[in-house]
C-alpha cells in the first residue's frame, strides 16, 4: 500500500464525515425550527383568545379545550 492510496481513502473517509455531519446539523435545525414555530403558533392563539373572548375565564377555558391548548401557553 503506497501513500497515495492511503491519501485518497482519508480523503474520502473526511468527505465521508462531511456529509455525514450536514445532514445531522440539517436535521436537527429544522425540527428546533419546527418546535420553535409550534410555540409561536401556540402562544399566537392563546393570546388572541384572551383579547376575543369577552369577559369570563369559563369561555376561555373552554376555548383552550376546543383547540387543546396546554394550560402553560398563556
Amino acid at each position: 500500500m503506497d501513500s497515495s492510496e492511503t491519501d485518497g481513502r482519508i480523503r474520502r473517509k473526511g468527505f465521508a464525515m462531511q456529509v455525514a455531519a450536514t445532514i445531522v446539523v440539517t436535521t436537527f435545525s429544522s425540527k428546533i425550527c419546527k418546535s420553535l414555530s409550534t410555540r409561536l403558533a401556540l402562544r399566537y392563539e392563546s393570546l388572541t383568545i384572551r383579547h376575543t373572548v369577552p369577559n369570563s375565564i369559563n369561555q376561555v377555558s373552554q376555548m383552550r379545550k376546543l383547540l387543546f391548548l396546554p394550560p402553560y401557553a398563556t
